[in-house]
């Protein structure tokens, strides 16, 4: 039996195990790589005619030109995140499986949520600013960079600071996150600040936090209250018990946005961040790779979207 659908995951990744039920649902046919595991299988790839042969685990499949959608979800490895503790040997093979799995760009006849070229540019949070505002969307007010004097001067006093890319740093057995902040900008120092660039924006108060999943030309939009009220700074610093998701229907034309703008950088699949300030919707950023099966009826929604679009045929 063809194999009509490639995802490459993780075993821990659980939003696939939600798509995969459906896919079985639909019968359409898939095989499912974890990077955990690939080392336990023995994979060949024939670059000239576009083939690949798996074995070990229980799997003996074999994938052609003909594959018809590829399901990206390993982006983490575009990172450098090792830290400092891997042997050379889990280096090398950290390395190499990334590799190979950006490899799989030789399916390059088969439809990709998302290619792993058009994902690399569109985690760039500049870039995306830039995308967002000739869409039409508002934006705020930014500064990238070291320049502690043009911040202050830009915001003199109160700055929200984030970073550039996504922070995924370890320190021993701690793996550390950085979130949004908001600061006075008497704060800064050109001493804390020369080593390392980041994103400098006005804050936008009073806000109501809102989360698109894009899936083709699907849109699925929530709103984000802590204890029933709009968050004050950064919703994903409260605690998960105090955090509600309400479904709620955007405006058409900042659905068309939305569409829009996952069009023009080339993504099948956005997790879009929007702010509702006074009614103004104010872009913030998109995660190519973003998560939605926290979100409430995520399965019946952006799930049975993603098994749709990885299943179909045609794309309309």
């Amino acid at each position: 039996m063809t194999t009509r659908v490639l995802i490459l995951s993780s075993i821990y990744d659980f939003a696939v195990d939600l798509v995969l039920h459906r896919l079985r649902e639909n019968n359409i046919t898939y095989l499912r790589l974890n990077r955990e595991q690939l080392a336990d299988l023995r994979l060949s790839l024939d670059p000239a005619t576009r083939t690949m042969n798996i074995r070990g685990l229980g799997i003996a499949s074999s994938l052609g030109p003909d594959l018809e959608s590829v399901w990206y979800r390993s982006p983490i490895f575009l990172r450098n995140t090792a830290g400092g503790k891997l042997s050379l040997g889990d280096q090398l093979a950290r390395s190499q499986w990334s590799a190979f799995l950006r490899s799989m760009m030789i399916f390059e006849d088969a439809r990709w949520m998302n290619h792993p070229g058009d994902i690399y540019k569109a985690e760039v949070k500049p870039y995306q600013l830039l995308v967002a505002a000739k869409c039409g969307f508002a934006i705020p007010e930014t500064v990238v960079g070291n320049d502690v004097e043009e911040i202050q001067r830009r915001f003199p006093t109160q700055v929200a600071i984030k970073s550039i890319d996504t922070v995924y740093l370890r320190e021993d057995a701690d793996v550390l996150f950085t979130y949004t902040n908001i600061i006075p900008s008497e704060r800064l120092s050109d001493l804390n600040l020369h080593q390392a660039p980041l994103i400098a924006q006005q804050p936008i108060t009073p806000k109501t936090d809102i989360r698109v999943t894009v899936v083709g030309t699907s849109v699925f939009a929530y709103k984000i209250l802590v204890n029933g009220e709009a968050a004050l700074g950064d919703w994903r610093l409260h605690k998960r018990e105090e955090i509600r998701y309400e479904p709620m229907v955007l405006a058409p034309n900042v659905e068309e946005r939305c569409i829009e703008l996952c069009s023009e950088l080339k993504l099948s699949f956005g997790a879009i961040d929007l702010i509702d300030s006074d009614g103004k919707i104010i872009f913030i950023e998109i995660n190519p790779t973003g998560e939605w099966a926290w979100l409430p009826g995520a399965e019946a929604t952006a799930g049975a979207a993603i098994a749709a679009w990885l299943g179909a045929k045609e794309i309309k």
